[in-house]
């Protein structure tokens, strides 16, 4: 009899429950409620990343519930108002990258729809957003900063803010990483950002980064299995020469070697086409 109790009582959790980590499981059975607390709440404990009382896995958990909820297009809760885009990119400007990976996680579905897009923009986040993708340390925040720019480029003042605040060469940066995620991103980045002849401003800063030299070395020694990267610098390749100032801008240099390497893709007739 004896053996039973003390075994029943050698095997009682409670027993061992410090202060420290009663407090813990709390916070994580209140973490695991937060789908039933307002925004305006959950913004709260993103906001609450610099109070030791806080652990910081409780933020993470909150920040992926806004990131969540940005996703269900049934949400009609208002992220801008309930202060949800100013927390999350002050969790930018932290050291931890997990925390930045989930911020900006948060902003690319808040920004799927346009009126995120204005909401972010109005927060005045491009040259953060510029300053992560061209910060070559950590190859997911330039990966996850890219994406956000993509969704945010087709709003045209965008594309004007990241010429003006280098985003060129943060971008060319990508295109020339060891990282070929890293790679595929940017590339599909300066595709929304040339989307046109008109004006010409965004295809001059390329060419004038040597873009054009960079963009063709890579469509020659490119894996012909990256079928999307390869289509990535054609459609490149095609908004820097489909203008006229365009070829006026490239260098006679540059011409030559696209037209003597072409027969690199000799036996890609699609690919040849497509560039010629």
């Amino acid at each position: 009899g004896s053996g039973s109790s003390g075994s029943s009582s050698c095997c009682n959790p409670d027993l061992f429950v410090t202060p420290a980590f009663a407090k813990t499981r709390a916070l994580s059975a209140a973490a695991a409620k937060l789908v039933q607390f307002p925004l305006i709440q959950i913004v709260r404990l993103v906001l609450a990343i610099n109070d030791e009382n806080i652990p910081n896995t409780f933020v993470l958990q909150a920040t992926r519930e806004i990131a969540n909820r940005a996703a269900d297009p049934n949400n009609d809760e208002d992220f801008y108002d309930a202060g949800a885009i100013s927390a999350l990119v002050d969790l930018l400007i932290e050291d931890e990258d997990h925390l930045r990976v989930e911020a900006l996680n948060a902003l690319i579905n808040i920004s799927v729809t346009e009126q995120g897009t204005a909401d972010i923009i109005n927060a005045g986040i491009m040259m953060l957003i510029v300053a992560l993708i061209g910060n070559p340390t950590s190859p997911i925040i330039q990966v996850k900063a890219a994406w956000l720019l993509i969704n945010l480029s087709y709003a045209p003042e965008v594309r004007e803010v990241v010429r003006q605040e280098e985003g060129v060469k943060a971008l060319m940066t990508m295109v020339q990483s060891s990282d070929i995620r890293v790679q595929r991103m940017a590339l599909k980045a300066i595709n929304n950002i040339l989307t046109d002849c008109e004006p010409f401003d965004n295809q001059e800063a390329f060419i004038e980064a040597n873009g054009f030299i960079v963009f063709l070395k890579m469509l020659l020694t490119v894996d012909k299995s990256e079928e999307v990267m390869i289509q990535y610098l054609l459609n490149i390749l095609s908004f820097l020469i489909q203008c006229e100032s365009g070829m006026e801008l490239m260098s006679l240099r540059g011409v030559k070697i696209l037209v003597r390497e072409l027969q690199v893709f000799a036996d890609n007739t699609e690919i040849t086409s497509m560039v010629i």
